[in-house]
């Protein structure tokens, strides 16, 4: 499902100093495989997650989605087809929820259906927050909804396109503990229900105790990173 070989991205310092972040030989995740990249504060698993989803360009190297018997190297694309891809592709769930304040939760998810090219499906919507436990809060926006609440619009959110690949990272990082396991839980059902593969991002080791894969990022990584 997802290659990566070869991979390095950089950043230049204020002081321009180039800084190494990513310095990648290989990685792979398979079709509905589900797995955790453990690793340190500043260590680089939020920019390799963003390299993952082609929120930001990797340097060199190849990040390689096989879907449909087709082959997409998100290295090798522009901004926009890159945007089109993750749109289409793949689900992203932030630390904290990122949702449109004047929308309702259903405009969230809604929303994530936007640049998928294919028709809004309201009732998958609707259908999402329900498993998530806001059948009764379609109509709220984030405002009126809990912390918790708001991360769980934000997993149906990601969720909505049917991805082929969910990236998560850190998505339990700003609740408690009951809360962060409910939301992984949830994050989990809604992953099997869609097929999805899920690559979770995270420091903890007792969430990284749930996946059956665990990998750390200083094990693949050459380079010393910030996140």
């Amino acid at each position: 499902m997802l290659t990566v070989e070869k991979l390095r991205k950089d950043y230049v310092a204020p002081d321009g100093q180039r800084l190494h972040v990513l310095d990648i030989a290989q990685f792979t995740l398979a079709a509905s495989e589900r797995a955790a990249l453990l690793g340190t504060s500043g260590g680089g698993k939020t920019t390799l997650l963003h390299v993952l989803a082609g929120i930001l360009k990797a340097d060199a190297g190849q990040v390689v989605y096989a879907i449909d018997g087709q082959r997409h190297d998100l290295a090798a694309m522009g901004e926009a087809a890159r945007d089109h891809f993750r749109g289409a592709h793949l689900g992203y769930i932030f630390q904290t929820h990122h949702l449109l304040t004047g929308f309702s939760a259903i405009e969230n998810v809604m929303l994530g259906m936007a640049f998928t090219g294919r028709p809004a499906d309201r009732a998958w919507g609707e259908h999402l927050l329900e498993r998530v436990g806001l059948k009764d809060r379609l109509h709220y926006r984030p405002g009126k909804l809990s912390l918790g609440q708001q991360q769980r619009v934000a997993v149906a959110r990601a969720l909505a396109n049917r991805p082929k690949v969910v990236l998560a990272d850190e998505p339990t990082g700003s609740l408690d503990s009951a809360s962060a396991a409910a939301t992984m839980d949830l994050i989990e059902a809604l992953c099997g229900e869609t097929g999805s593969a899920l690559l979770v991002v995270t420091h903890d080791a007792g969430i990284a105790a749930r996946f059956p894969r665990q990998v750390k990022l200083s094990d693949i990584n050459a380079a010393g990173g910030k996140s």
